[in-house]
């Protein structure tokens, strides 16, 4: 305290240290940084969760009722095709129609001895004959005599989707030409490496004159993957050539067993 000349009196202020900032204690700065990391991890957990079970629930709902919800959001890939392949089946239905069975080398093919079936409607029947050719008619390996023969393969466009036996084209291809035969190896959804094997496992038995191919553009599609209508056989290609690969093809169950 002190006396100023005016006569007031001053009191000085007591002297302090400068505080400096407290260091965060290492422990508590790396748990922060912990708990962030976790924060994130778990959103990013969520989010991965809600695009993969939302879509799933909304198209098993919509799907199989809207085929152009289909279109719209699965795409042209083994995973979309797979995921609609299991919705169907879950469903009791197939893509490729209650004519089809599991095949261990082409993923599907035509069942054997279909008689009268209607699964395009009223009016419309669907044959087979013991070897899973579209029609009635039996055809032995060995040529008829004095008869010309002719081989078919294709998709359904070949096989006859939506018509009768004697309105597909290779009855009428058969129609015009006399002594001639038309076998039809058709199979609704191949592609064209699924008909390759076809024409190796069971065309080549029958020793036809002419094989036609029902050439589509979107079958070439096909090709590239090994999931379709079914899981399917596939061709890669390497320096020693095409290279067949997922066969045996998996089968219903299996395919069922993966899918989480």
């Amino acid at each position: 305290m002190c006396l100023k000349p005016d006569g007031d009196l001053v009191y000085p202020m007591p002297k302090t240290e400068p505080v400096a900032d407290k260091p965060i204690a290492p422990v508590a700065a790396e748990s922060k940084r912990l708990g962030s990391l976790a924060k994130v991890l778990i959103s990013a957990v969520w989010l991965l969760v809600l695009m993969e079970i939302a879509p799933r629930l909304f198209l098993a709902t919509n799907l199989v009722s809207h085929q152009r919800v289909r279109r719209a959001v699965l795409g042209d890939d083994n995973s979309s095709w797979r995921l609609f392949w299991i919705i169907l089946h879950r469903q009791h239905e197939e893509w490729t129609g209650k004519y089809a069975t599991y095949h261990p080398t082409r993923g599907w093919a035509v069942i054997p001895d279909l008689k009268n079936m209607t699964p395009f409607g009223k009016g419309k029947f669907v044959n087979s004959n013991s070897k899973g050719l579209r029609g009635i008619t039996e055809y032995e390996y060995a040529r008829t005599p004095g008869k010309q023969r002719i081989l078919v393969l294709g998709d359904s466009f070949t096989f006859g989707t939506d018509v009768s036996d004697d309105e597909t084209y290779a009855d009428d291809l058969e129609a015009a030409l006399p002594n001639t035969e038309v076998l039809n190896l058709g199979v609704q959804g191949y592609g064209q490496d699924q008909m390759l094997l076809y024409l190796k496992e069971e065309g080549v038995k029958y020793h036809p004159d002419v094989v036609i191919l029902g050439y589509l553009n979107m079958d070439t599609y096909r090709n590239l993957w090994k999931f379709f209508a079914f899981a399917k056989p596939k061709f890669d290609m390497t320096p020693n050539g095409l290279q067949l690969t997922n066969v045996p093809v998996p089968t219903p169950e299996q395919v069922l067993a993966e899918e989480p």
